[in-house]
Parts: structure tokens; sequence; C-alpha cells
């Protein structure tokens, strides 16, 4: 089993004993290697609840009387920031083109102008 979940046997047999705490990312990760549901790793105490299609991306957990909750808003907040900093990059890229459109249409005008002398 300790190979299945990629650690070796000393750290195998501390969690099985107790004696060492699993976070749970890697209780995830480890009912994902045997394609199991993360609730096979919980004690009966524990629920999860997902309240993605309530129109919100975030989770909690409880463990007996404890509750970890879990939000993407920080994640949308970065992702909101960096859309905002692409569209002003966008604006000024933008800008720059017309004012180098118009500066090559001045150039043309007088490329002409001399050309006609």
């Amino acid at each position: 089993m300790a190979s299945i979940l990629g650690l070796n046997d000393s750290t195998y047999g501390a969690i099985e004993r107790n004696e060492r705490q699993v976070n749970f990312e890697n209780i995830v990760n480890y009912a994902e290697i045997l394609k199991v549901p993360v609730q096979e790793f919980l004690p009966e105490l524990t629920s999860i609840s997902n309240n993605h299609n309530q129109g919100t991306a975030s989770a909690s957990i409880v463990f007996g009387n404890i509750n970890y909750y879990a939000s993407n808003d920080d994640t949308l907040n970065q992702l909101q920031k960096e859309n905002e900093m692409l569209k002003q990059e966008n604006q000024l890229q933008k800008d720059q083109i017309n004012i180098l459109t118009q500066q090559l249409q001045t150039t043309l005008n007088l490329l002409e102008k001399l050309s006609v002398k």
C-alpha cells in the first residue's frame, strides 16, 4: 500500500498507527490514487459539502464540531485584477497603434508633397 500511495514504509506505518497526521490535500490525493471517495479516509463525524451548484465556488468540511471553510474568492479576485490589468495594457497598445498610424499618415503626406515638387 505504501508504494501505491508513493510513501516509504516507515511513513505509511506511522500514518496507520496514528503517529503522523495527513493533511487534507494528501487525503484527496490518496483517494484519487485508490479511486475511492474521500469520505473513506475520514471519521464518521465528518461531512463535506460543496456549494458550487449554488453559484459559488466554495466548500466546507466538518470534523466533529470544527468547521473548515474554503472559497475561491481569492482566486476570483486575483483573476479580476489580472483581467483589469490586461484591459489597460490592451488600451495602451491601441493608443500606441493610433499614434503610429497618425505618424505614418503624416510621413506619407510629406513624402507625397516632396515627390510632387
